[in-house]
């Protein structure tokens, strides 16, 4: 803006003659450069805005040292004609005004705009909000930038256009930016998502790690865990892409797509078994590696009624630690979980001396859905080189997810892991289930 512009703006926003136009780009001006407004006090009476009281404030003190030395220096005329006391008197109020919309400007934005309410929330959802966390009420505002965090609990967040997302146990959603339509982050866990309708250019859209999911309407489940984001629509149509492949799928009502940045998109229909269709009692023997994500199959020294055998595999940059993990299945559940299950590994560890353990670990999901997950560990110490057998109670599992009111009870195993912390040469020939009693 010239010079000679910006001074007749600031006379005539002293006189409070501007217009609201010119108001707005002397703002915008004034934002951009601060130091502009030294240029106030060169045209107002700088002694009656001091003598008032107004040097006390600091964006003033501030000013005043940005004018030039011969200004500061020099005492400006006293007009002592009615015109001259308006004149002092617009500048006192205009300067006031001016001082706070600076002051805003450089000691941070202005509060981010409230794009969501929280409808309800247990006990220990809470909010981090700029670096500080903070227990939640219902219908506290949610903005920003903000995260939501779940432990065992859920939350219900509400958008003004009816959107709804419910947020399962042990769940992290983070609000971005709201330009072009809504946006969230969902770190970790799983929300249940029932879209209105939304503006055509302005689409409601929810990242995960491994994908961003696009919505305009619909009514869907969204799983982000363990490398994978899981979308179940129930209602309308969802489009999901996956964030390293690019690759891109329109999954309808009744459909499911799982997104690991690996595979290819495979839209699948959804197949809800009965509940007694799920087996509670398990076998499985390991003739190959094809039930696991890690693992190396061993043909040696493998007791009789296995034909093969699986081992860990070392985990990189380590010569200590090693992992061995079974696949996970989003169609085929292993088995139904009962408070009364046994659980039978037959395994041979190569050393026992020392510190040498692994972990068993189930991941259970409702017999009917998606909704919560619950992870149950139980850490094996081997006391023979020999092949052995050891029986564990579901009793003696430890509860590592756990959210309000969730019961092992009836919860279908969909993923387990064999997890090596050291060394210990662990090799797995047998996995079953039982619902006998434990010895």
């Amino acid at each position: 803006m010239e010079s000679e512009e910006l001074e007749r703006l600031m006379i005539d926003y002293l006189h409070q003659r501007l217009q609201p136009q010119d108001r707005i780009r002397l703002q915008q001006h004034l934002n951009a450069h601060p130091a502009a407004a030294a240029k106030i006090l060169e045209l107002a009476d700088e002694e009656l805005l001091l003598s008032r009281g107004l040097k006390a404030l600091p964006l003033v003190s501030h000013i005043s040292q940005r004018v030039s030395r011969r200004v500061s220096q020099r005492r400006l005329l006293r007009r002592e004609n009615n015109s001259a006391l308006v004149w002092t008197a617009f500048g006192i109020a205009a300067l006031v005004a001016l001082c706070l919309l600076l002051v805003n400007s450089w000691h941070g934005a202005p509060a981010a705009e409230a794009v969501a309410t929280l409808e309800s929330a247990s006990g220990d959802t809470v909010l981090v909000r700029a670096g500080k966390t903070a227990r939640v009420q219902n219908g506290d505002s949610l903005a920003l930038g903000d995260e939501l965090k779940t432990a065992h609990s859920e939350a219900r967040v509400r958008y003004a256009d009816g959107t709804t997302l419910q947020l399962g146990a042990s769940s992290v959603v983070q609000f971005k930016s709201a330009s072009g339509g809504k946006k969230v982050m969902l770190h970790t866990g799983s929300l249940q998502c029932r879209a209105a309708s939304q503006p055509a250019g302005q689409p409601l859209v929810i990242y995960t790690k491994e994908a961003e999911t696009t919505v305009i309407g619909t009514v869907f489940k969204l799983l982000s865990q363990s490398g994978i984001t899981r979308l179940q629509v129930d209602e309308g149509k969802v489009k999901l892409t996956d964030v390293n492949t690019r690759e891109s799928a329109t999954i309808s009502s009744g459909e499911f797509v799982v997104a690991d940045n690996r595979r290819k998109l495979a839209v699948t229909k959804i197949e809800t078994p009965a509940v007694a269709a799920i087996p509670d009692t398990f076998t499985q023997e390991f003739p190959d590696k094809s039930s696991f994500k890690e693992g190396i199959l061993d043909l040696t020294d493998v007791p009789p009624g296995m034909v093969a055998s699986v081992r860990q595999v070392p985990i990189p940059n380590s010569d200590k630690l090693f992992i061995m993990s079974s696949l996970f299945t989003e169609t085929k559940p292993y088995f139904m979980v009962h408070d009364d299950s046994v659980i039978h590994l037959t395994y041979r560890s190569e050393i026992v001396q020392g510190f040498s353990t692994f972990e068993l670990f189930l991941v259970l999901f409702p017999a009917d859905g998606w909704s919560y997950s619950k992870n149950i560990i139980c850490r094996v110490t081997p006391t023979s080189t020999a092949w052995q057998t050891v029986e564990i109670p579901i009793s003696k599992f430890l509860d590592s997810r756990t959210a309000a009111s969730q019961k092992v009870e009836g919860m279908v195993c969909r993923c387990f892991f064999l997890q090596t912390y050291n060394y210990s040469g662990i090799r797995v020939g047998r996995f079953s289930v039982t619902r006998e009693k434990a010895k």
